[in-house]
């Protein structure tokens, strides 16, 4: 939508990573790695820090651009602090940042946190970076575009739901009636308040998922406390349920927030 960002590093950017990085990094380390990312586009991380540190400045960078949109466009509901307020679906992630991640649980981690979506959505990988072309192309054959993005050229990376309650952390929140579609008897769950929960799925197959929220759980179904249905189709980390909250249910302490960032990003496995 036309919205450009400068990657500066300033005293700004320095404090927004550090009060999001997983990993206990000095502010004169955090603040050498960026200005030196900044003068190497290229560079790759190397460590856990630097790689703790490339994720959230990632999100900082996007949150910037989603807060420059929503000045930009009164029609778009976006508070960095509650997320994107309004249903959008599909996701599509394109740009070469995304390609430098070390994997799935990576790339999916970076768009959740900096975005917050609300409701069910699905997040879509530009694989092969076509999106740019695509929009070059569309003024001259719209239809063409049309066709490449029915094909299969995108890659699904997750499908989520997003909840959103207002009950403490720790108490249920949703209820997940799944069928994986292979014969077998339907496996029951249950999400608490404050968690980030991957649900798996036989490789290559749909799973097929009745959703029951608590009476103040609002999963995007219309009304808080109503459920149904979902097909979620098969992708690399094919179901995710975030109920960390919106803005995020995050302890006081320093190293119980690290620690919690950390859980949130094992618990998406590979």
């Amino acid at each position: 939508m036309g919205v450009w960002q400068n990657c500066v590093v300033d005293d700004e950017t320095v404090d927004a990573v550090l009060a999001q990085s997983d990993q206990p990094v000095q502010r004169e380390i955090a603040a050498a790695y960026l200005a030196n990312r900044t003068l190497h586009p290229d560079y790759m991380p190397m460590t856990i820090e630097e790689t703790s540190l490339e994720l959230i400045w990632m999100c900082v960078r996007i949150r910037n651009l989603l807060k420059e949109m929503a000045l930009l466009h009164d029609d778009f509901n976006y508070d960095d602090r509650l997320g994107l307020m309004d249903y959008f679906e599909p996701i599509l992630l394109s740009g070469s940042s995304f390609k430098r991640l070390p994997s799935a649980r990576h790339a999916f981690m970076v768009t959740q946190d900096a975005i917050l979506p609300h409701g069910i959505t699905t997040l879509v990988d530009d694989n092969y970076q076509v999106l740019t072309p695509l929009g070059v192309i569309a003024n001259f054959d719209p239809l063409l575009v049309t066709q490449v993005i029915d094909s299969d050229i995108f890659n699904g990376l997750a499908t989520i739901v997003n909840v959103d309650s207002p009950i403490a952390a720790g108490e249920k929140v949703l209820g997940l009636e799944m069928d994986e579609g292979y014969g077998g008897a339907r496996e029951h769950y249950q999400v608490y308040q404050s968690e980030l929960k991957r649900f798996e799925t036989v490789p290559g197959s749909d799973l097929r998922v009745y959703l029951s929220p608590e009476p103040d759980s609002d999963i995007g179904m219309g009304l808080r406390g109503l459920g149904g249905w979902l097909n979620a189709d098969a992708s690399d980390l094919d179901l995710v349920v975030d109920a960390r909250g919106r803005p995020l249910f995050l302890p006081a302490d320093e190293q119980a927030r690290r620690d919690l960032r950390r859980d949130w990003l094992w618990n998406l496995g590979a």
